[in-house]
């Protein structure tokens, strides 16, 4: 007697747990992440719904999540064994399908402990936006964000860049 499986349709065929994926696809169609439905031997329930899939890419990240879908972003059911051609570079203008906000002389960071990047004065390639050590940093006293948030230590590397950007520096870039 044979254990009972779970199986999805894709493509007009019945695909094994084991064997399926979810792929996440930017607003272009590319496919710009996955994750497996079937997690065997790991404790970590099975990701067999759509709601289990975006659970899983955006866990404890529910402001990008709803960004996310809002611009575009969707979940798509496929084969595991078909990665290697669905998860290439991005070959559109604007890359993934979205336009990265800017703004001259500034750039995205944040503060150690902050939940979101802000724009402020500096460039991606500075660790400190306005010093070139912690003391310095701190010494240099605060710099304000475009939205008006102050703060000391803003670098690119805090928050962790998948942290959502902060919308009052968005709506200031995009004048």
């Amino acid at each position: 007697m044979s254990a009972p499986t779970i199986t999805f349709e894709i493509d007009g065929e019945a695909v094994s747990a084991n064997e399926a994926a979810w792929y996440e696809i930017a607003p272009c169609g590319c496919a710009s992440g996955i994750t497996v439905v079937s997690l065997s031997g790991v404790d970590l329930a099975p990701r067999l719904t759509e709601a289990d899939a975006w659970q899983a890419f955006y866990e404890g990240q529910a402001e990008q999540m709803r960004r996310d879908k809002a611009s575009g972003h969707r979940m798509e059911l496929g084969r595991r064994r078909d990665v290697t051609t669905r998860l290439v570079d991005c070959p559109h203008d604007p890359k993934w399908g979205t336009v990265e906000i800017a703004l001259d002389g500034h750039a995205w960071a944040g503060v150690r402990g902050s939940r979101r990047t802000h724009l402020v004065p500096g460039s991606d390639d500075q660790r400190y936006m306005h010093g070139a050590s912690f003391n310095e940093a701190w010494d240099a006293g605060e710099v304000v964000a475009v939205c008006g948030k102050p703060g000391r230590l803003w670098s690119s590397a805090w928050p962790d860049k998948d942290e959502p950007h902060c919308l009052r520096c968005e709506k200031a870039a995009s004048r």
